[in-house]
């Protein structure tokens, strides 16, 4: 066997190997994905009650409502409030799971979102704004994730007077000191602080777990 023939056949018993190898990875990697999911899942689904206790313990914030970004149903009780600065790296992924809870529980939830920014001219909020008027909250959240991604700005929708909307999303921005939020994301659910003992990431668990056992926090009580 020549030298090419042997270089050949090294080639081509790799690429033989290597493909096998890439599906079973693959496979593997999202086997372990789909466990995971499940175990967290599970581990929330435990906690539930854990979490509604600790939610009512942490007492009502009575939060100066006036956010220009409300998602889902407008006339739900079951009401979120989430606090996100435009440069919160964090926040990236807490946005991620607005767009899950939006997309499953869409006429079930209200969440009132509120946009932090540093812009001396917020451009960055007249732009997120523009989209979210014209465009509706589907690509609105798109675009927000984009730009925690990519850090890149989408233009103003034509149509939009920035001169018009500039006053409403200064007091968008003042409700930061207003509410008394520090850091950001700050998390509310009907008032009741997100407890601090749990996972921010696992927000759209518990979410799901009040909305499928249609727990109303308005009649529970704090268990000591």
């Amino acid at each position: 066997m020549g030298t090419f023939s042997l270089i050949f056949f090294y080639i081509f018993s790799f690429i033989l190997l290597f493909i096998p190898w890439i599906f079973v990875k693959n496979t593997v990697l999202q086997k372990n994905e789909i466990k995971n999911q499940l175990a967290t899942k599970n581990r929330t689904a435990r906690n539930g009650d854990v979490f509604i206790n600790a939610l009512l313990k942490q007492g009502k914030t009575h939060i100066q409502n006036n956010s220009l970004f409300i998602l889902g149903n407008k006339n739900s009780d079951f009401e979120l409030t989430i606090f996100t600065s435009l440069h919160c790296e964090i926040c990236k992924n807490l946005i991620a799971t607005i767009q899950k809870i939006i997309f499953a529980y869409e006429e079930q939830i209200k969440i009132n979102l509120y946009l932090k920014s540093y812009h001396p001219q917020m451009n960055d909020l007249h732009a997120f704004y523009s989209i979210f008027l014209f465009q509706g909250q589907k690509n609105f959240l798109e675009s927000l994730i984009y730009w925690y991604e990519n850090k890149k700005l989408f233009k103003i929708t034509d149509g939009y007077d920035s001169e018009i909307h500039k006053p409403n999303l200064e007091m968008q921005n003042d409700s930061f000191p207003q509410n008394n939020i520090i850091s950001t994301p700050a998390i509310f659910i009907n008032e009741y602080a997100y407890p601090p003992i749990f996972e921010k990431e696992d927000l759209y668990y518990y979410a799901e777990n009040i909305i499928e056992n249609n727990i109303n926090l308005k009649t529970l009580n704090y268990a000591s």
